[in-house]
C-alpha cells in the first residue's frame, strides 16, 4: 500500500481540489490519501464530495503536532502542489519524499526527493509516478530529504550559520 498525505487550511491556493480529483482518477485500489486539517468555505462542499466518493481518501480532520508528525512517519509521500507550508518541512525531517509546487523557494529543498509541479498535468504526471515507484527508488529519495533536512533545515547548524554571520558583521 501506498499513503500521501496532504495537510493544512484548505482554501483554492492550497490545490486541494487538484490533488483529490488527480487522485481519485489513479485506478490503484492500493492507494490512500490521507487529509489532515480544515476545509475552508472557498472549497468545502466540492472537497467534502470528492472524499465521499473516493473510499480511499481518508479524512482525518485538524491534528495536534504529535499527531501530525506520527502520520508523516508513517506515510510514503507528502503532497503539497499549492500554496507553501511548513508541514513539507515537516516531511523532508520525516524522511518523505514530496509532490510540492514548483516556486523559487522550494528550489533549495529538493534534489532527486521530489516531484515539482506547476499544472494540473504535471501534479497527474507526479502522482501516478509516486504511486507506482518501485520502493527502492522511494527509499532512496528518502534518504535525499534526510539530507537536505540534516543541511538545511537543522536549527542547530541554522543557528550556527546564523551567529557566524553575525560575529563577522562585528
Amino acid at each position: 500500500m501506498r499513503v500521501f498525505v496532504q495537510s493544512g487550511k484548505f482554501d483554492t491556493k492550497k490545490r486541494l481540489l487538484d490533488s483529490l480529483k488527480a487522485f481519485s482518477a489513479l485506478p490503484n485500489k492500493n492507494l490512500r490519501l490521507m487529509l489532515t486539517g480544515v476545509f475552508m468555505d472557498d472549497i468545502k462542499e466540492q472537497a467534502e464530495e470528492l472524499v465521499r466518493n473516493d473510499s480511499r481518501i481518508i479524512n482525518l480532520g485538524w491534528l495536534d503536532t504529535q499527531r501530525l508528525t506520527s502520520l508523516l512517519v508513517g506515510a510514503d509521500v507528502y503532497l503539497q502542489p499549492g500554496s507553501q507550508s511548513a508541514t513539507m518541512q515537516m516531511a523532508l525531517c520525516c524522511r518523505k519524499p514530496v509532490i510540492i509546487a514548483d516556486v523559487v523557494s522550494h528550489r533549495a529543498l529538493v534534489s532527486s526527493n521530489a516531484w515539482l509541479v506547476s499544472s494540473i498535468h504535471s501534479l497527474n504526471d507526479a502522482l501516478s509516478s509516486a504511486a507506482c515507484i518501485q520502493q527502492s527508488e522511494l527509499e532512496s529519495m528518502s534518504s535525499q530529504s534526510t539530507m537536505i533536512a540534516k543541511t538545511l533545515l537543522d536549527y542547530a547548524i541554522q543557528a550556527k550559520k546564523f551567529t557566524r554571520g553575525t560575529q563577522d558583521e562585528t
